[in-house]
């Protein structure tokens, strides 16, 4: 039996026996009493010293330590830039690589103007020094922080030109409101978020969730520009800030009174970004529209009394971006059967202009609820295309809904108040139909897999009337393709898109509905030879990204590619067939 031959050992360090204390194979000492710990606790201690002596030159020969410090400290100014907003920064890292960085980040002043308060306080408090007298902004991104931040930052608040408090508790609001008494002369932006409780702490003692009443006098904020609140209500006024504002955020229904809330409308002639929510509307019929000239983004969001008032209160530019979030109680019956189309005013397509101006629409069909994100040509040539973005829930009635107890207990079988059958309401996606007067040619469908028995497909594709270009992607366990690619509109289409749908079906399960799931590629020829004998001609593109599942059929990918391609060669101008393993649960457009 052989043997595998020794590590070669010239200098018998790998024999144990051969090292002796105290040294153990080092070069021994002679000038050092090794009895004597104090004397070798100094030398060491010289020794280190001339060791991190020694390191310094040579990390000086380093090429980016070559560098000037003007150019280095750009560099970590750039590092600090990276930082997204509302997290924890990275950059202070760099204080920790040699002394010649800690040097030129420590005495950069520009390097500690923008401060975070995460973990602790350490970095506040650091930058509050280092910063030199500079303006600072300030983020505080912990919540069991905020009393001792504001209590840190009050000798600061002449050089603070920005502060976000993105996380307050209900016990800490009072430190933000008297934080908020005193004046804050170079303040461009404040940001204050008071959270929603898991718990209803309404009480004698603290009668609101919020701050009631915030007054921002002028005098005490002359250069606040913008402003974003949550849950806290400042008052309207000849002295209020609103004048002078070109960013405004008003969430949380801390405003009660919707006539204070066109006020506050009325003064805000430089708004250019405003976001808006409300529980409740109360619109005057008779009452003249808040025209605000310089408007590019708005944002809504609340119950549909709200946003049907506020649609009509504001004039509404064609070059706005618009983002609108419905939501409301689920025994709502009008926003169970209109949803979006319960606040748009009849004429929407007039008075908001972009509803009547969308060329691509993005949708996302969900279980609870859509989100359709619209894009419209530019207002002008010199923007980009317009956004709309419409989030919408999903509702339907329960079993027993809109009787009294005792009705739905004395009629148990009651038909007329079952529980609804999502697949014979079809919800899912109806809303597109608020698009048909629009001339949209591209869409873009994620659908998760139970949806697209929800979708009146027919109802839905047959509304847009210019549709041209179609993308549909199944998410989870892919569906049954026949529905949503019998009702395409073949004859009129030039690009279609099928992602995540099954390539084949599943050899071990003896079912008939799991055969028609894997038949993706047999319904899809069907359909464009049916478009062919009817004149439509080849389709111009189509992209087949499916799913295989089947691991004894994924060995087969190119057999099936093959025959994909000779199936569609006199179909298709364009062909692209790929499959990949597995489950792809990923939305591929996301709302912002």
């Amino acid at each position: 039996m052989e043997t595998s031959s020794p590590l070669p050992d010239h200098e018998g360090l790998l024999r144990a026996e051969g090292l002796q204390g105290p040294y153990y194979g080092l070069r021994p000492l002679n000038t050092t009493n090794p009895c004597n710990s104090p004397q070798l606790l100094v030398r060491m201690d010289d020794l280190c010293n001339e060791f991190l002596s020694i390191s310094a030159l040579v990390n000086t020969r380093a090429p980016v330590n070559r560098l000037p410090n003007e150019i280095l400290l750009e560099i970590f100014l750039a590092v600090q830039a990276g930082t997204e907003e509302g997290t924890s920064p990275d950059w202070p890292a760099v204080l920790l690589v040699c002394r010649h960085w800690f040097a030129v980040a420590a005495t950069a002043p520009h390097l500690w103007r923008e401060l975070v308060v995460s973990k602790s306080l350490n970095l506040l408090r650091t930058g509050l020094v280092r910063s030199k007298g500079l303006t600072i902004g300030v983020s505080v991104i912990k919540r069991d922080a905020v009393p001792e931040a504001a209590t840190t930052i009050l000798p600061h608040l002449h050089r603070l030109h920005s502060l976000s408090i993105s996380s307050i508790h209900q016990r800490h609001k009072v430190h933000v409101a008297s934080l908020l008494q005193h004046p804050m002369p170079v303040l461009e932006r404040l940001d204050a978020i008071i959270e929603q409780p898991t718990s209803w702490v309404v009480n004698a003692e603290n009668p609101s969730l919020g701050i009631r009443r915030m007054p921002l006098p002028v005098a005490k904020f002359p250069k606040l520009r913008s402003l974003t609140v949550e849950k806290i209500a400042i008052p309207p006024g000849p002295d209020a800030v609103y004048n002078q504002l070109s960013v405004l955020h008003l969430w949380g229904p801390q405003i009660r009174n919707y006539a204070m809330f066109v006020d506050i409308l009325r003064s805000c002639p430089n708004v250019e970004d405003l976001g808006l929510e409300l529980g409740q509307g109360g619109v005057d019929p008779n009452m003249e529209k808040v025209v605000l000239p310089r408007l590019r983004t708005v944002q809504l969001r609340g119950w549909r009394w709200f946003l049907r008032d506020i649609l009509q209160t504001i004039v509404i530019p064609a070059t706005v971006d618009m983002s609108i979030e419905l939501g409301g109680p689920e025994d709502d019956a009008v926003l169970r059967e209109q949803s979006i189309s319960a606040i748009l005013p009849p004429d929407y397509q007039t008075v908001l202009p972009i509803f009547s101006s969308v060329t691509e629409v993005h949708a996302q069909a969900r279980a609870s609820e859509d989100v359709l994100v619209a894009y419209a040509p530019s207002a002008n040539s010199q923007s980009e295309r317009r956004r709309l973005s419409l989030r919408m829930p999903i509702i339907h009635r329960l079993r027993g809904e809109g009787l009294e107890p005792w009705e739905a207990l004395a009629d148990p079988e009651g038909e007329a108040q079952a529980a609804e059958d999502p697949r014979e309401v079809a919800r899912s996606l109806r809303q597109l139909t608020i698009f048909s007067a629009a001339p949209v040619s591209t869409l873009h469908i994620d659908i998760e897999a139970r949806q697209e028995e929800c979708v009146d497909w027919g109802l839905v594709l047959g509304s847009l009337p210019l549709l041209r270009d179609v993308t549909i992607t199944a998410q989870g366990h892919a569906p049954d393709p026949r529905g949503v690619l019998g009702a395409l509109p073949w004859q009129r289409l030039r690009v279609v898109r099928v992602r995540r749908f099954r390539a084949t079906p599943d050899t071990y399960k003896d079912d008939h509905l799991f055969d028609l799931i894997g038949r993706t590629l047999p319904f899809m020829a069907v359909c464009l030879v049916d478009r062919a004998q009817k004149g439509g001609g080849k389709l111009e593109e189509l992209v087949l990204d499916l799913d295989c599942l089947d691991e004894q059929q994924w060995a087969e990918v190119e057999v099936r590619t093959r025959a994909a391609r000779q199936i569609f060669a006199d179909l298709v101008g364009e062909f692209e067939y790929r499959e990949q393993q597995g489950w792809r649960d990923v939305f591929t457009y996301k709302d912002s």
